[in-house]
Order: structure tokens, then sequence, then C-alpha cells
């Protein structure tokens, strides 16, 4: 059964938590028992360049700031204009963009705000950047490179034969539509255009995390708002199916609503200036609108029809654990009674929704009676793996691997109001004290 990890956001990718899920995947082994070839990533492209991941420059872990007070130094490579933008539509960093990050970079060494260990390696990743070139047409084909090169740099001696694919999923998943769309067996087709089973399964999913609330989105897309202000209204009422992409590079939350007078079916949406957005919900208007870039599929859409349709078991996040299942259980009670062979091929158990990887951790950084993540960066500073810490990545049990991780994943459960900077420090020296001696521990000395 394909396996591909899910958590990921796409872009250059220096996240500590998704680059050790990508090392504990690259150890997983293929049914003749030999180790697998790649690691394939399909990376969440829908996301803005200034997230948690932020694929809008590097992280740096090891930053003096880091060593201080619990804080991550963040690189940029694209100005502030792009903070907001997604990835999915943004061009290809240029020449002068990379100049003025590696200016940067030096200012911030001379100012000893950055280890000098991790000179030389964020000197090899500049020359990574600048090798991959800027003629591709976007953003996402460059950290496909980059990512890989960045990759091969984390093994002395080339210990780990699998190779790391980053594809963005949204691209992946736009292609499959191109053709599900027009197919009438298929599920996807089925839960979109059967009015019946379209408005079941809207009702199945209202509510539901990675999905839509749709009184919200509703009052959002109504004549009323598009004429008023969206001052006030929750912001995070998701989207039905697909994301609408305004002039800017940003998302717009949609929902499906019926055309005045009988004309039809709508995707209608404002963008955050209040600019209404509408397209016709046919299969047609749907591929043209993915190929000119105004829209994007959601990840209800994507996993609809990567994993759910074709059975490809997706390996994401702890909240993907949760979410995943409760999309397929609402797809298979939507189709049943309406659609029973298209039911039998999914409701079999196979592949398990709730599996994966993200929020685990294998490795940290030792420094001062503290336990940083280790990032990319840190372990190319450190002078990559070598064989002996490779095979003990294998060794280290589900539960240490997570304690590991709290650095990361502490703020997805710490109240509202928390000092971020205090707490990640005390954590730092917890993890040191709970596991320094059982997960593999790295060192830029």
């Amino acid at each position: 059964m394909p396996q591909v990890l899910t958590a990921n956001h796409h872009g250059i990718d220096t996240f500590a938590q998704s680059t050790q899920s990508n090392l504990l995947f690259s150890m997983r082994r293929r049914v003749d028992g030999k180790p697998a070839k790649t690691v394939p990533v399909l990376a969440c492209g829908s996301v803005p360049m200034n997230n948690l991941t932020y694929p809008r420059g590097l992280l740096i872990y090891a930053g003096m700031a880091a060593s201080a007070d619990g804080g991550i130094c963040k690189l940029p490579l694209f100005p502030d204009s792009y903070k907001r933008k997604l990835v999915s539509v943004v061009g290809p960093f240029s020449a002068e963009m990379l100049a003025r990050a590696s200016a940067r970079a030096k200012k911030l060494f001379e100012e000893d705000k950055l280890e000098r260990p991790l000179e030389s390696a964020l000197n090899a990743v500049f020359d990574d950047f600048a090798s991959v070139g800027h003629e591709f047409p976007g953003y996402g084909r460059q950290a496909t490179v980059v990512n890989q090169r960045i990759w091969q740099r984390l093994f002395r001696d080339r210990i780990c034969r699998s190779e790391l694919v980053y594809i963005e999923l949204e691209s992946i998943v736009s292609r499959l539509l191109e053709k599900d769309l027009f197919d009438k067996s298929t599920i996807c087709h089925q839960l979109m255009f059967d009015p019946e089973l379209r408005g079941r399964l809207i009702e199945n999913l209202d509510g539901q995390r990675g999905c839509w609330q749709q009184e919200e989105l509703m009052q959002r897309c109504s004549s009323s708002a598009a004429k008023g202000s969206l001052n006030g209204m929750n912001s995070a009422q998701g989207t039905m199916f697909f994301w609408g992409v305004d002039a800017k590079g940003r998302k717009i939350p949609l929902c499906i609503m019926e055309g005045a007078n009988g004309t039809g079916v709508n995707l209608r949406g404002l963008d955050d200036s209040g600019q209404l957005w509408t397209n016709p919900f046919t299969p047609a208007d749907i591929v043209q609108c993915l190929q000119d870039g105004r829209l994007l599929p959601s990840i209800f859409t994507s996993y609809l029809l990567i994993s759910i349709a074709r059975g490809v078991s997706c390996i994401g996040g702890y909240y993907q654990a949760e979410y995943l299942p409760i999309m397929r259980k609402a797809v298979i009670e939507t189709l049943r009674g309406n659609s029973g062979k298209s039911v039998k091929t999914i409701d079999n158990g196979k592949p398990r929704p709730d599996l994966y990887l993200s929020g685990m951790q294998a490795m940290g950084l030792k420094t001062d009676g503290q336990l940083l993540p280790a990032g990319p960066l840190e372990i190319i500073a450190s002078g990559g793996l070598h064989a002996e810490q490779y095979e003990q990545i294998g060794e280290i049990t589900v539960l240490q691997s997570h304690i590991a991780s709290m650095y990361d994943t502490i703020m997805d459960v710490a109240p509202q109001g928390s000092d971020f900077a205090r707490t990640k420090k005390e954590v730092t020296k917890l993890v040191h004290d709970t596991v320094a001696n059982k997960i593999v521990t790295i060192s830029m000395d």
C-alpha cells in the first residue's frame, strides 16, 4: 500500500519537527525488507509564507536568542510583503533576494547573534540556493530541489540512500481533479455534483476541523456582507471544497450557493477587502480556475482524492489523525444507500486514516544544560549524522520521541496568554533532563 507524508508544509523546510519526521519515515522498509528508496512528501502549499514552519525563509534554533530565551531566529529570504501570500502562488526567489538574505546572515554573525559553527552550514545552504537557479515557474518547484539538496547534506558518507521528494499536495490533487470531475462514476464527482449527496456531505462535515463552518461561511458570502464590512467576522470558518485566491495571492473562504433566479450553483466568497469572488460550480469552470491559479483544492478535497478515493496512506500530523477518520466516515455515511459500489471501495478499513509522525522527534541539540530542537541547519553544522546515530534513531521509543518534540508542540496545548519564551526555556531543560541520554544528541562544538 503506498504511503506518503502529508503533515509538512511546502516551501524550503527548516522546521525541526518536519525534518525529523522525514528522518523517521526514511527508516521504513519495503515489503521485501529492503530500505525504501524515496521519502515522498505531499506538502501543503495553501499556507501563508509566514506560518509556523516559515517557508518565507530559514528557521535557526541555535541562534544566541534561542539559547537565551527559548526563541527561534528567523532569517527571511522573501520580503515582508510576502508574509500572507500562499506558497502555492509565489514566484521563484531571485538572486537579489538571496544576496539580501546572505548579507543579513553575515551581519548576525558579526553581531554575535548566531553561533559561529552555523556559518559554514548557512554558506553551504546558500550555495545550494544559488545553484538551483531562478528560472523555475514558481517557488514550489525551487523548494522541491532545495529540500532534496539540504537532505543530502544531513548525512555523512551518504549513509541514507533514500531520496527526499517534496511535491506540492495541491498540484497533485489539481491534476487528479482534471480527471475525476468529468467522470460521473468517481466519488469526487458524485459528492460535488449530485445535489442531494452534496447537501448531505456539507451537513455531515459542518463544524469539523479541516472542513467548514456553514453558517459563518454563508454569512460571509451573503450579498449583505459584500456591501458591508468583514469586521468581527470569524476568520476560521474554513471553506467548501476549494479556496479562492485573490489578486494578492491570499486565501478566500468559499461557500456553495444557488444562483439567483435558478441560474445554477456558484462558488462564492469575499476576500479580506470585502471584494466579491464568484464562479460557476461546474467541472469545466473549476478546472479552468485551477489552471489559472484562481482556485486551490481544500484539505478535505485533497484527502478525498488521495486517501479516501485512492487508498493512499497519508501519514500526517496529530490533528490529521483526528480529522481524517471523521472525513472518511462522513463520506461513507453520505454515499451509503445511494452508491453502494463506491462505498465498498473505501469502507474496508484500509488504509488506516489515523496514522501520524509529526510531533515526534528523535534528535536534539545539546547546549548549556538544555536540549533544543535540531533542524537541518544544526544537523549540518554538527558535521551531519554518522551511521551509528542514524541507526539509533530507529531505536527511540514513541514516548521518548514525543517528549523530545515538546519544544515544537507546546504551542498547541499551552493556554492562551502563556509566556512562550519562558515556557520554551523551561521545556528545553525538562527535555534535557528527561531524554538527553535516550535520544540522539548532537552538538556544534
